[in-house]
């Protein structure tokens, strides 16, 4: 209700204490931060955990919100602009009761994973060659350390990848690698990491799809008669 959701905070904030039951059905506890814990696992994804803390607690926030999207199908279906940044969210928790959170909290993870909700064992995997979307979620938590590693590694792969191309045989065949598509992803995915490693750098921006295909056709050699 409104009146929980703004008036309450509003009084305490002018110094009323409000008080009610624990089992008062329209109690709910407020949360303002989230945080994503990121963990390079041993086949080359990201495992990412997302969650809220509350009194030194964390909290899983995948089965939370999983909860929410069963109830409200605007979440998943791609009508995140239908729903108001100051809109109340209400998550249950079996230990702790009603969560209550602002939509403009949650929309951002949302839009940048959306595909990994529907996953019923909440078992967050992304690939490292997708860690740009990653980039407009400021928020704290641990695995910083791991992207930065993997933006040095990028690093290295770049140079190699350049290195290559400058000393690789000028043979006369139909399909060559290209390097130039395979660093040109690479770009993206190091600015990426660098938007979401320096937040106060980053600027909303489109996603960009990635090649992905390396393998160029030499046109001329097709058009080459047959002896």
């Amino acid at each position: 209700p409104t009146f929980m959701a703004e008036a309450v905070p509003a009084l305490r904030a002018e110094g009323w204490v409000v008080e009610f039951p624990n089992d008062f059905r329209h109690h709910a506890i407020d949360i303002d931060e989230l945080f994503l814990d990121i963990d390079e696992q041993e086949d080359g994804w990201l495992g990412l955990s997302p969650g809220i803390e509350i009194d030194g607690k964390a909290i899983p926030l995948a089965p939370l919100l999983a909860g929410l999207f069963a109830q409200d199908p605007r979440w998943l279906s791609g009508r995140l602009d239908d729903i108001a940044d100051n809109e109340a969210l209400i998550l249950e928790d079996e230990t702790l009761g009603r969560l209550r959170i602002s939509a403009a909290r949650v929309k951002p993870l949302v839009r940048a994973l959306v595909d990994l909700f529907d996953r019923p064992d909440h078992d967050w995997r992304l690939s490292k060659l997708d860690a740009t979307r990653l980039a407009d979620l400021d928020l704290p938590g641990r695995g910083r350390e791991q992207l930065a590693a993997l933006a040095r590694q990028l690093d290295l792969i770049d140079r190699l990848a350049e290195h290559a191309a400058h000393t690789a045989p000028q043979e006369r065949a139909r399909y060559h690698f290209d390097y130039a598509r395979l660093r040109a992803d690479l770009k993206r995915v190091r600015a990426g990491l660098q938007d979401y490693l320096v937040p106060q750098r980053a600027q909303p921006r489109d996603p960009v799809p990635m090649a992905g295909d390396y393998v160029r056709r030499d046109r001329a050699h097709d058009e080459e008669p047959s002896p």
